[in-house]
């Protein structure tokens, strides 16, 4: 009987044991998810915040004087919206560039609607998410500025890119900018194809579109130091 007492305190004990350490162990990655998510939130802002000044302290280094970058513009054509962070507008043409500041690995393929982002946190967990391929948002971009602007009398292909900050594309494409010397080629060795005119009413299109304040006329800048 003493014998079956013990073995039956030692079993629940055994169990106890089990159930406290996967208790324990639950919680610790319960806490390790919310730090993680907290430091996914607040690092989504700061990366925000530092892709923004990132943009900024390098497009200024390759605008000229006559080149016009607007930042925040959101335009409809038929039903469909296309918001985009940054667009540079000269003689040469209009372009749209999506600055991407993923952290982790990115994996896909450029027919692949769907990549994905690993991520490691801190405490060492694995976390995977779902993206979507920024090369069909810039030609959902192109597609939508393009008519936007032909419908107010203005006929001229749109051209978008995506720049990865962290130089983590999963793949080249003549939609991933490998260099922001690359950007500056691209957007002042184009054969001209915009007169003046048409600047000036581009412009003032897009910044009626605009969803802030954060215009910035670049040659005006220029004009000053030159």
């Amino acid at each position: 009987m003493r014998i079956f007492l013990l073995i039956t305190s030692l079993m629940n004990l055994a169990l106890f044991t089990y159930l406290l350490i996967d208790h324990l162990r639950k919680d610790k990655d319960k806490k390790e998810k919310t730090i993680f998510e907290k430091e996914k939130r607040d690092g989504a802002d700061e990366a925000g915040k530092k892709g923004e000044r990132y943009v900024k302290d390098n497009i200024e280094t390759i605008l000229e004087k006559d080149d016009l970058l607007f930042n925040n513009v959101s335009v409809e054509y038929q039903g469909r919206t296309a918001e985009m962070d940054n667009i540079i507008v000269n003689n040469n043409g209009v372009f749209v560039v999506e600055v991407k500041y993923f952290s982790g690995t990115i994996y896909g393929s450029k027919d692949e609607r769907k990549w994905l982002k690993r991520h490691v946190s801190e405490g060492k967990g694995i976390y995977v998410k779902e993206i979507g391929n920024p090369i069909f948002q810039v030609k959902r971009q192109e597609y939508i500025l393009g008519n936007y602007l032909k419908d107010n009398g203005i006929r001229v292909w749109v051209f978008g890119y995506v720049y990865f900050v962290k130089d983590n594309a999963p793949i080249k494409d003549e939609y991933i900018l490998e260099s922001w010397e690359d950007l500056n080629y691209i957007i002042h060795m184009s054969e001209r194809v915009l007169s003046d005119k048409e600047v000036e009413k581009i412009s003032a299109l897009l910044k009626k579109a605009k969803r802030s304040d954060h215009v910035t006329e670049y040659h005006k800048v220029v004009a000053k130091a030159a």
